[in-house]
């Protein structure tokens, strides 16, 4: 929240506002209002423009929401309907950035952590009954698009997804398609035991199926990886007798798991099992070869398509390249 500023006259200390900001520099308080709203239609030099903006943020003044809301014509809310839980590092560094681009064009973005479908469309309808935003932006690729059409259904305002940019099958083919080319035709999945992470387990799951049926390969059932070392090794032994040469797993986070397992075993790691991730975390330096994005370049591709929707930015065209694999010693 800005401070309140002592303000000349004022009696006190209160917030500042555009007339404030215009008495200070002697312009208009209208000549404040184009420039704090970007208005290209008028007439501003640019030495005036700089002035309003520097003194603005001397004052401190904050542009009032409600104020804001009536120039649009409509609420300067985007509402991020996000799975009640944590998808993953890359998801998090991404909606700090989307928050940023967003907040840039003068928006506000509110998350709302969703229950897994069907759950969420009653959430969202009871939701809507207190807030009415400009958009709403369902995130994190958990819902399929039957579950996105239900919850534009329920909601008196436009609806995004993010589902073709954050692709959590296109994740698992990728992971599929990685192993597959270091000559590896035995590929299992390893999922995690979390029952609201399944959704998108499922998916990653499916894409990697996808890689192997493409290659002619068969595929392999996936497994549950537990936090039960005991567990995880008798996994270990299962795939190295159903001759599993590599794992394609849910996170950097279950790889670690199995790496450690493995060692338990006296087995080595991009030797006897090769392994692969997501998310490229921390952890994943060990050694874990994982499939990573650019958090920074799949947050403006949100926000930009959430902006769009709100006719507030110019299409910028998607290539798609957002994923990558980050080799390392395990695969």
């Amino acid at each position: 929240m800005t401070p309140a500023v002592p303000i000349a006259g004022s009696g006190g200390s209160r917030r500042a506002t555009s007339a404030d900001v215009a008495r200070a520099i002697g312009v208009s308080r209208a000549t404040v209002s184009y420039v704090l709203n970007n208005r290209t239609d008028k007439a501003i030099s640019e030495q005036t423009r700089q002035r309003v903006l520097a003194k603005a943020a001397e004052l401190g003044h904050v542009p009032d929401a409600s104020a804001r809301a009536l120039r649009k014509g409509r609420s300067t809310v985007v509402l991020g309907l996000v799975p009640g839980f944590t998808v993953g590092t890359i998801f998090d560094e991404m909606l700090e950035h989307m928050s940023r681009h967003v907040a840039d064009a003068g928006y506000a973005l509110l998350l709302f952590p969703m229950p897994a479908a069907p759950d969420a469309v009653q959430a969202l309808q009871e939701l809507s009954q207190h807030l009415h935003p400009a958009v709403v932006a369902v995130l994190g690729g958990a819902f399929d698009a039957e579950t996105i059409r239900d919850l534009g259904d329920v909601v008196n305002s436009s609806i995004v997804s993010d589902a073709d940019i954050i692709d959590h099958v296109a994740i698992g083919r990728l992971q599929g398609e990685y192993l597959i080319e270091r000559g590896h035709t035995r590929i299992a999945f390893a999922s995690t035991a979390s029952v609201l992470l399944h959704p998108i387990a499922a998916q990653r799951a499916a894409g990697v199926a996808s890689a192997c049926a493409s290659a002619g390969l068969a595929h392999v059932d996936g497994a549950t990886v537990s936090d039960d070392v005991a567990s995880t090794t008798a996994l270990i032994h299962r795939w190295l007798a159903d001759d599993v040469t590599a794992i394609a797993c849910y996170n950097d986070d279950i790889a670690i798991r199995v790496m450690l397992a493995m060692h338990e075993l006296g087995l080595t790691d991009g030797k006897d099992l090769s392994l692969i991730g997501v998310d490229n975390s921390p952890l994943s330096q060990l050694g874990i070869t994982t499939v990573a994005a650019d958090p920074s370049e799949v947050g403006r591709l949100v926000a930009d398509r959430v902006l769009r929707k709100l006719g507030d930015r110019v299409e910028i065209p998607f290539t798609g390249d957002v994923m990558q694999v980050v080799p390392r010693r395990s695969a």
